[in-house]
């Protein structure tokens, strides 16, 4: 499948997923979205899905004027951050991983290295906003200098498939979390993918990984 038909059928998937209002509501907090509203869950998604890292403001008035199907309604900043808040984190990575397998399922990966496909596996320190949902799950790094001062940090990882251009997995943690569960992680979702022997494209796999990763436990833990 060529690189047009491939975008095609991606976002024909996530348009189906979006307008799906049985597939939306398996990522509905409990409490939110159930009364008459302004915003409905299938409107704060697209919302999200369309950002583009402008200001609220100049995202809003070009989802109504771009998408004028969703019916987006005129609120303010604050309903739309409190809509958000309503729902589950694991929406978007279910559909994140629709869109990887489908990538690995139709695309062509005749690009590799002397017969092997290579991902690279690196990890990045990351800041994350401050609020008491955030602090609570990873924890709060305080000023040594004020006390008053404090912020919160997270462990970012990925694998990456670098002659496809392609992020595989992607997870953020704690920040005191080491780098063996992450690269465990990313390699199991090889495993799922079919990509740790690469059966789709007749090839090995090569995974390079960052130096701060444990490289001889990550060997043993690949080969046994």
């Amino acid at each position: 499948m060529n690189y047009s038909d491939l975008i095609t059928l991606i976002l024909t998937q996530l348009r189906t997923h979006v307008n799906s209002d049985q597939f939306l509501e398996q990522f509905r907090r409990s409490k939110a979205f159930v009364r008459h509203r302004k915003l409905t869950l299938k409107q704060v998604v697209a919302y999200l899905i369309y950002l583009k890292k402008r200001s609220m403001d100049i995202e809003l008035s070009a989802l109504q004027r771009q998408i004028p199907d969703i019916q987006f309604p005129d609120v303010s900043r604050q309903a739309v951050s409190k809509a958000r808040r309503g729902i589950l984190p694991d929406l978007f990575k279910e559909l994140f991983d629709e869109q990887v397998e489908t990538v690995y399922k139709h695309a062509a990966c005749s690009k590799n290295w002397f017969g092997y496909r290579v991902f690279a596996v690196d990890g990045s320190t990351l800041e994350i906003p401050l609020s008491n949902d955030t602090s609570s799950e990873f924890g709060t790094i305080t000023s040594c200098n004020n006390q008053d001062i404090c912020w919160v940090e997270g462990l970012l990882s990925t694998i990456y498939d670098v002659f496809l251009d392609q992020i595989v997995d992607g997870q953020i943690y704690t920040k005191g979390t080491g780098e063996r569960d992450p690269a465990r992680e990313h390699w199991t979702r090889l495993h799922e993918l079919n990509l740790a022997q690469n059966a789709h494209c007749s090839s090995l796999t090569v995974v390079i990984i960052q130096k701060n990763y444990t490289r001889i436990w990550f060997l043993m833990a690949v080969m046994f």
